[in-house]
């Protein structure tokens, strides 16, 4: 059907074609089933796919970003990140030893959160069963992989030292260094070249390659904690009374063998120095044939030996030794500051083995 409105302009109806054109709108319009619902099914085809592409690119993120291995599959792994190593090389070597799933998803996540730049050297332990994202956690914290060190009761700085290193902590030649630095005995206002005496015996955790400074900050620290519950007021005591407190610990430490002898042995020792005698000490000697000469711990002393010239032999000498012999425990510590009162002037080393 073909017409002309008033306005002049034609005007086409196709009724087979099911299209009504409007020359004077500008406008086309489409009945269901035209091009309009084709669009209309296309659009919904598309987001459809959006939405699976999305979930599908959802789910593989969440697989690679996930554990390599399940829970319990296998022991820690230790993983070191070198000082100034790039992250892509730290996640490539991760995903090089299955602790993450993929390089480029843990780069990704690393990127969005700034961290590939603040990751910390150290020496790590990671478990398999982690996840990208906790192992990256883990690097951004710096909690590092700790070992177990102890020290017994009356071991010196050369022994201390010497386990450390072992131990991976930290080298002998830094921690000795450290023990002997006076920024560090002035910081903890020790009275003495040397922080020997005041590394406090115990089982401790640190991480490898430990800076010997804070590990000497946490042996010394946790002597004036123990040093606090055998006697609450020691910082009332002149630094002097209480350094030489600390000497003669130190000695009672390497005389006693059972710990209900050191209050008697402490009493020995402050009776001689109350009347200006000798301690005769062969616990000092010894120290002078293995710290100061190098040599092994002799099974006996010999008379040769009680005469070797030391300011630390108190047979040759009056009064305490100059510094610390050993690093003393909490029973030889509570001996030198509450010694039992005894006339004694001498006691009797038994042989170790016997149980009397």
């Amino acid at each position: 059907m073909r017409f002309t409105p008033d306005t002049g302009n034609p005007v086409e109806f196709h009724s087979k074609a099911a299209t009504f054109v409007s020359a004077v709108e500008g406008f086309t319009f489409a009945p269901a089933g035209g091009v309009g619902y084709r669009v209309k099914r296309i659009a919904i085809g598309v987001g459809l796919a959006c939405g699976v592409l999305v979930a599908g690119v959802a789910v593989a993120a969440s697989y690679l970003s996930g554990p390599p291995q399940e829970r319990g599959a296998g022991p820690p792994v230790t993983f070191t990140v070198h000082p100034g190593e790039p992250f892509g090389a730290v996640a490539a070597r991760l995903a090089d030893q299955r602790l993450v799933r993929s390089e480029l998803v843990l780069r990704i996540v690393a990127h969005l959160q700034g961290a590939d730049i603040r990751i910390r050297a150290g020496h790590y332990s990671f478990a398999p069963s982690l996840r990208a994202r906790q192992v990256l956690a883990l690097l951004l914290e710096g909690r590092q992989e700790e070992v177990t060190v102890t020290f017994p009761e009356g071991w010196t700085v050369r022994r201390i030292a010497e386990r450390l290193e072992e131990r991976g902590v930290t080298t002998a030649g830094a921690f000795t260094a450290a023990v002997a630095d006076p920024a560090l005995t002035e910081e903890f206002g020790i009275r003495a070249a040397s922080m020997e005496g005041y590394l406090f015996p115990d089982t401790y955790r640190f991480p490898r390659d430990y800076p010997a400074a804070d590990v000497v900050r946490s042996l010394v620290g946790n002597f004036f904690r123990r040093l606090a519950q055998v006697r609450p007021d020691f910082e009332s005591i002149d630094p002097d009374k209480l350094h030489d407190t600390i000497i003669l610990a130190s000695i009672v430490e390497r005389e006693y063998q059972r710990p209900e002898e050191a209050g008697l042995i402490a009493s020995v020792f402050v009776n001689r120095l109350a009347a200006d005698a000798g301690l005769q000490s062969c616990a000092t000697v010894a120290y002078v044939l293995t710290e100061v000469q190098g040599r092994e711990h002799p099974r006996v002393i010999t008379h040769a030996e009680l005469e070797v010239d030391s300011a630390y032999n108190t047979y040759k000498w009056r009064g305490l030794p100059p510094a610390p012999i050993s690093n003393p425990g909490a029973v030889a510590l509570q001996a030198a500051f509450f010694p039992e009162e005894s006339d004694y002037w001498y006691f009797v080393l038994k042989d170790r083995t016997q149980a009397g």
